[in-house]
């Protein structure tokens, strides 16, 4: 028999038995460990009782967070503004989840308040049954003062581009008056309404990327009234920086507006598919993105191009560095993109240029 097992009393659960014969590596370990059941506390490491300002103790492991919260409800360590957020967490888990990096606030026992990261897994026991959470809590306190500087810059950046996107729309139903009804004015006003939109979404991101996917569907859901009947999107998860994110929205701007006047989605039946694709080294990463039409009128190529061509085939290539090709086919408009992909997190935080 290991010391480990000598240590552990008989009457302590099965899973409890488990986490208490680790308990010098669980000490060990730079974050705040708690196993709970339905009931409330069971074990936890040292850490722990630092982190939420108890005392730890050197007797029994039940006696790890001390008598004060054994068996009380894990709502004793939340304020009382996110008591819903448990229910949720523990619904979650029920299903068998696990929920990694999960940023939220805790209660210490004076009071005052931390920020935390958690991390929480189901606990099984041997016939497999969920009998338990376990979490892992780091203390993010001092990371999220440093970014409030910086929130606050962002926030500040955030104002004034919506002040000056509305004073250039401003400047532009002047400069437009007596021709508000043209295609011309449309045509701007709509462009600059995609400019925002893209803004709004990386505002929500803090300026640090954007996923392909949400931008394709704020960019597609703004000109069509059913996308989830007439889009087919495929292909993995993609955050991307701020620059390529503003201009793969602009480019799905054009494109979107393009087929509902001319292309697949000016028909009941026609619809869009969107395939992105990842390829390149681990250094070398890049986007591979098609855009195509299905069940739409047939095109011809223009003979003269406009403004969105130019920008989906030159300024977008330019732009980005990337290769950019539109193609008029008998099935509709093809549009291709391969750009180079940096890592979002190398680099400025804010890798805007």
């Amino acid at each position: 028999m290991s010391n480990a097992e000598e240590k552990i009393p008989p009457q302590l659960s099965e899973y409890e038995a488990v986490v208490v014969g680790g308990r010098v590596v669980l000490d060990a370990i730079p974050g705040a460990i708690y196993v709970r059941d339905h009931e409330g506390f069971l074990v936890s490491n040292a850490e722990a009782a630092r982190l939420w300002g108890r005392r730890p103790s050197l007797q029994a492991p039940r006696d790890r967070f001390a008598a004060e919260v054994v068996g009380k409800p894990i709502t004793i360590l939340i304020p009382t503004e996110r008591q819903d957020e448990e229910p949720q967490i523990l619904a979650r888990i029920c299903r068998g989840d696990h929920i990694e990096h999960y940023e939220t606030v805790r209660r210490r026992k004076d009071g005052s308040q931390i920020d935390v990261s958690l991390t929480v897994s189901p606990l099984k026991n041997s016939k497999g049954q969920i009998v338990g959470a376990s979490k892992i809590a780091r203390d993010i306190t001092e990371r999220r003062q440093e970014e409030r500087p910086w929130q606050l810059l962002i926030n500040e950046l955030n104002h004034r581009v919506e002040n000056t996107l509305a004073t250039v729309q401003s400047l532009a139903s002047q400069t437009f008056r007596g021709e508000r009804d043209s295609q011309t004015f449309e045509r701007f006003e709509s462009r600059l309404v995609a400019l925002a939109r893209a803004h709004d979404l990386l505002t929500q991101e803090s300026w640090e990327g954007a996923d392909i996917g949400a931008i394709l569907n704020r960019s597609f859901q703004a000109v069509c009234p059913e996308p989830e009947a007439r889009l087919q999107a495929s292909g993995p998860p993609c955050r991307l920086k701020p620059k390529l994110a503003l201009s793969q929205s602009m480019a799905f701007h054009e494109l979107g507006t393009n087929a509902v006047k001319h292309g697949a989605l000016s028909t009941d039946s026609g619809k869009i598919a969107v395939h992105r694709n990842l390829g390149g080294s681990e250094r070398d990463r890049r986007l591979s993105l098609t855009w195509g039409e299905l069940g739409g009128p047939a095109v011809a190529t223009p003979e003269k191009r406009g403004f969105g061509s130019r920008l989906l085939e030159q300024a977008l290539a330019r732009e980005l560095d990337a290769q950019a090709a539109l193609s008029f086919t008998t099935l509709g408009i093809v549009f291709t993109l391969d750009a180079p992909l940096p890592d979002i997190n190398s680099g400025k935080r804010n890798e805007y240029i």
